[in-house]
């Protein structure tokens, strides 16, 4: 199934994809989705691609969930407070 995918682009890369299109007469979904295919097959990136490996361990913490979760809590609160004072 389709998803509908929305991002700000510079004028001259959607003046390409429309040139693109009608010069291959393909649609501008399929020149998106090929280009796209063919960087991440340069680059070496795969769907299969781990995430946690490739991160650098960015996503481990010291702090458990729960710590984390009442220090979010916290500064939300004092944000709010800010703004009723």
């Amino acid at each position: 199934m389709d998803r509908v995918f929305s991002t700000r682009m510079d004028a001259s890369v959607i003046n390409m994809i429309d040139a693109l299109s009608c010069s291959l007469h393909k649609s501008k979904k399929s020149i998106v989705e090929d280009s796209l295919r063919l960087y991440a097959n340069r680059k070496a990136v795969s769907p299969e691609t781990d995430i946690l490996k490739t991160s650098h361990g960015c996503w481990k913490r010291k702090e458990s969930p729960g710590e984390i979760c009442l220090k979010s809590r916290k500064r939300l609160n004092t944000s709010f407070s800010r703004l009723v004072t």
